[in-house]
């Protein structure tokens, strides 16, 4: 089996950090090397004996972009698996990776909800790819659980240290478009826990539109969006004037918000997400379109 460099980028992650290294000191497979790409402060963290870990410091300023690209220069090994701060790995997490080498230079990991309250498991849908919606032909890597040999990245040309979100997203757009084989692996899973509250997660939302708004990444879903609400805002004035048009006006926006419980109602089973999943999808639907134009009028 060759060696394994794995590499982590952490920013104020202190509270987390201890956490992932103790689930890859539990490894069934130990990586030969960790790197932990690290842009802010790391206080009083426990280092498990068996684990190999060397901290680059980086400016404050230096977003994952530039944090990957550094580890990934500074490992010893040809063959790299990168994961996150605030993550957790099942125990047998880098050696399926591993094995997902021997077919392919890339390999695509999966992430899983680590949620601990009903909003958690409320805000994973809007955040994940949920088990049951994998299409291993179509699934991209993503830097929460990912391997990639350094010939490959070279390749690519790197994280484009540009974005400061969504990065990942724009280099896995790099590897379709060179057609560059992926081996994606279900059931390689790193836990990831959901944000805790509606303002972390309208945040959450608009970095990621924002990044794709930058990189202009405009996927169908989002037109869809921006059309919906485009739609209502031009119906306004006739549910306004018209008593009839106005009861078929709400009862549309009825049926979108009983259709954001029934799309996701079977993930968390419980009688408070009949309250957070409209909730969610309406503050998620404003943050991606926000972010999305931010990001677009900060790339022209």
């Amino acid at each position: 089996m060759a060696k394994i460099s794995l590499i982590i980028t952490t920013k104020n992650e202190t509270r987390t950090i201890s956490t992932l290294l103790d689930s890859i000191a539990k490894q069934t497979r130990i990586p030969a090397e960790i790197i932990l790409a690290n842009a802010g402060p790391i206080h009083e963290i426990s280092i498990p004996q068996q684990l190999v870990v060397r901290i680059m410091e980086l400016p404050i300023e230096a977003n994952r972009a530039t944090g990957r690209n550094r580890a990934i220069e500074e490992a010893r090994y040809d063959h790299i698996l990168i994961t996150d701060a605030g993550c957790r790995l099942k125990e047998d997490w880098v050696e399926k990776m591993e094995k997902g080498f021997q077919s392919a230079d890339v390999v695509a990991g999966f992430y899983a909800s680590d949620a601990q309250t009903v909003f958690e498991q409320c805000v994973a849908p809007y955040a994940l790819v949920m088990p049951d919606r994998i299409d291993t032909k179509t699934f991209l890597p993503a830097t929460r659980s990912m391997g990639i040999t350094k010939t490959v990245f070279e390749q690519l040309g790197r994280f484009n240290e540009k974005y400061r979100y969504a990065e990942d997203y724009e280099f896995a757009r790099r590897l379709r478009k060179q057609k560059i084989p992926v081996c994606v692996l279900p059931e390689a899973i790193v836990y990831w826990r959901p944000r805790r509250n509606l303002f972390a997660f309208a945040h959450m939302i608009f970095e990621h539109a924002f990044g794709d708004g930058y990189s202009k990444t405009f996927r169908p879903k989002v037109a869809l969006i921006f059309c919906r609400y485009f739609l209502w805002i031009c119906l306004l004035p006739f549910a306004i004037i018209s008593q009839p048009f106005f009861f078929l006006y709400l009862l549309s926006i009825a049926f979108y918000l009983t259709y954001a419980v029934y799309k996701n109602y079977r993930y968390i089973d419980h009688w408070k997400a009949l309250i957070y999943l409209p909730v969610l999808q309406v503050i998620s639907d404003y943050a991606v379109m926000w972010g999305t134009l931010r990001g677009s009028l900060s790339a022209s």
